[in-house]
């Protein structure tokens, strides 16, 4: 390190000699920089004496650094170290004014002079007389600058709340305005500014206020100790200084339910970018036979109050609850409980005071589907006698039946899933959704691995005592995940990327959890802004979540599953088990089922694939529209009527359509796909 002395005399010449002297060397050898330059009034009488600070040269050293890439480096290899040199800059001070400690310094240019600017609160003096507008300053003036302070007096009053409920005490302190003013650089134009300082001057007495509630006849409820609080606060506030004593209703007798009975609209959760779906509101909960569903709670006599005059206030007492137990329930009035007799859904019916109490095994929606009504979610089957709307959703955890159609939807069941009419731009899933799954852990699989790699780094850079040396130790988690990213893991976004486009792709037949999660690494690792992870704790639970949704796409596939559709427009189809289109056919759709696909009329455009075989009516179209079959390799395909358009995929293996075919059955025979007439 760099060894200085200060030196002080008349001038700096004079110190410059000093440290000649005391280093015992000439000034070609000394490393001079110059803190304080001597000044005279206008007297020519010395004002300021001369300060510098001398060291010798060859005891000047120079910095080092450690560079990004030898911290980087340190995860695996060794690398060089890059040397900083510090620079030394003695700054000119001629022509120029400045404030240090209060006081204005000046130094005389060669032919110039710093003007200076008056400021609000401080009063300028050259030469004993006030300046109001900028003037130009030499050393040689008597320059005196007084700083203007302010008084303010207490504000306070008294209000009544309501009928006498309460008294509040509203109180703004008065205070002292304290200014000081404020360090300035050198500089050949000179604002004078300064910082201001409010020091509190309550002057409110408890004498007073007491008063004042006298005057008001205010007598109970008085709180001594906040009227005391409002003397000595420093900030503008509010204070109940005097409350009555509310009058409380009795309670209502009511039904206490042992579960959530009410189909009740929760709140919707937000999205890392901010967004909510507010489509997403109902709960529907179940319960299940012999359960005590409700234990009656009898009614509570009411209490009476006071307002702060000291008059009495009345409290109503409360009324009885009057059970009728509807189906599924039986009511045991001699111990005040509702107990179910059937599983199902629990139904509530309150009318004031009285609660019709029954309990529902199948959910049944008489109406269509909408955004008045909800999304719909129910353990157990739900029967739709309407259509379900655009934009909604419908997931039943057993069977899914809608009488009507499905436009701009999605529906999810747990088992068969039927919708009689038409299926139009909607999304519909049954059973466990691992036909997606399969696809999307594979993409997240690298994602995964490369995230946990960072999170190593990131440990691994927290305990290097060369990064904590060094600049980069107070880069944030943000910027050193960039540096990470941009030096080490530079595949990450493009995986990242990868894996949304498949959320994206399926996005309506996925849980929310895929959701947050596409946002969360889109804006984490390619915009590196919004919700983001800030500390390497947040990052590490990110990390978990990622397992946990890894670990589901290996959950095993659902069986005994169908859906059964009329007819399928511009619409995702996937089952777990197998698909049936048993009206007019499907149309530009994706059909895709672990099990069989059966296709009663006509299949045009899109494409289907199916885990076992595939049975069509008729496939493309005289417009020619592509249509692809996909099945397993050994299985087959079987087609009333192929129009050339068709592209049918068995296995790995290919085969068009080169003329129209009636009666087909396609398979693999000699390692290829050979068309067969069906029958033989």
């Amino acid at each position: 390190m760099s060894k200085f002395k200060e030196f002080t005399a008349e001038t700096v010449e004079l110190a410059v000699q000093q440290a000649e002297t005391f280093y015992n060397v000439g000034e070609q050898e000394l490393e001079i920089d110059v803190l304080q330059h001597e000044k005279k009034n206008w007297l020519n009488q010395l004002k300021q004496s001369a300060v510098i600070k001398v060291a010798l040269k060859d005891e000047v050293e120079s910095k080092n650094e450690a560079s990004i890439e030898q911290l980087l480096g340190t995860l695996t290899t060794n690398s060089s170290v890059l040397e900083w040199e510090r620079e030394l800059v003695d700054a000119d001070k001629r022509g120029k004014a400045w404030i240090k400690d209060g006081t204005l310094f000046t130094e005389d240019g060669k032919e110039s002079f710093p003007i200076v600017y008056p400021g609000d609160g401080v009063r300028l003096l050259v030469n004993e007389e006030e300046v109001k507008e900028k003037c130009p300053v030499k050393e040689s003036d008597d320059v005196t600058l007084e700083v203007e302070n302010e008084r303010v007096e207490t504000k306070w009053k008294v209000e009544v709340n309501g009928e006498g409920d309460s008294i509040t005490l509203k109180v703004t302190p008065g205070y002292f305005l304290i200014r000081k003013l404020i360090n300035k650089p050198p500089s050949n134009q000179l604002v004078l500014e300064t910082t201001d300082k409010y020091q509190a001057n309550n002057e409110l007495q408890i004498a007073d206020v007491i008063n004042q509630l006298e005057k008001q006849r205010i007598q109970y409820g008085i709180n001594y100790e906040s009227i005391k609080e409002a003397t000595l606060v420093e900030k503008e506030g509010e204070f109940v200084i005097a409350e009555g004593r509310p009058a409380v209703d009795g309670k209502n007798g009511e039904a206490d339910f042992t579960v959530d009975v009410n189909k009740k609209r929760v709140q919707p959760e937000e999205q890392v970018d901010g967004s909510v779906d507010y489509r997403e509101i109902n709960f529907i909960p179940n319960i299940e036979e012999g359960h005590v569903l409700a234990n009656i709670q009898p009614p509570e006599p009411g209490k009476d109050g006071m307002n702060v005059y000291g008059n009495v206030v009345k409290a109503r007492d409360g009324a009885p609850v009057v059970v009728k137990a509807g189906r599924g329930v039986a009511y045991i009035e001699e111990e005040q409980r509702v107990v179910a007799t059937e599983d199902g859904r629990p139904y509530v019916d309150n009318r004031g005071q009285m609660v019709q109490v029954s309990v529902m095994h199948r959910l049944v929606h008489s109406q269509n589907v909408n955004i008045e009504t909800g999304n719909l979610s129910f353990i157990g089957d739900i029967d739709i006698y309407g259509s379900v709307e655009e934009n909604m959703r419908v997931k039943a955890d057993g069977e899914l039946f809608i009488k009507g159609y499905a436009e701009q939807s999605v529906l999810h069941s747990g088992h068969s899933l039927t919708v009689s009419k038409n299926v139009i731009r909607s999304t519909v899933v049954a059973g466990n959704q691992q036909l997606i799954y399969a696809k999307i852990g594979e993409a997240l699989s690298p994602v995964k691995e490369q995230i946990k790699h960072i999170i190593s780094a990131l440990k691994q850079l927290h305990n290097s005592k060369s990064f904590h040396e060094s600049n980069y130790a107070n880069l944030d988690v943000k910027a050193l995940l960039n540096l990470l990213i941009k030096e080490k893991f530079n595949s990450l976004p493009e995986d990242i990327n990868t894996l949304n486009q498949l959320i994206n792709e399926n996005e309506k037949t996925l849980e929310r959890e895929w959701h947050s999660l596409r946002d969360y690494l889109h804006h984490q690792f390619i915009l590196h802004s919004g919700k983001t992870s800030n500390t390497v704790d947040e990052l590490m639970e990110w990390y978990k979540k990622i397992i946990h949704l890894l670990e589901m796409t290996a959950a095993p596939v659902e069986a005994n599953v169908e859906v059964k559709i009329g007819y399928a427009t511009n619409s995702h189809v996937f089952s777990c088990g197998d698909i049936h289109i048993f009206g007019h056919g499907s149309v530009n759709s994706t059909l895709q089922a672990a099990g069989v696909v059966r296709v009663e009329k006509q299949l045009i455009g899109g494409q289907l694939l199916a885990g076992k075989d595939a049975h069509i009516g008729v496939s493309g179209s005289p417009a020619g529209a592509k249509t692809e079959i996909v099945v397993p390799e050994n299985h087959k395909v079987t087609i009333g009527y192929a129009y050339v358009d068709t592209v049918v995929f068995i296995g790995s293996r290919k085969y068009f359509f080169h003329y129209d075919q009636k009666n087909v059955v396609l398979y693999i025979e000699n390692d290829e796909v050979v068309a067969r007439p069906a029958g033989n």
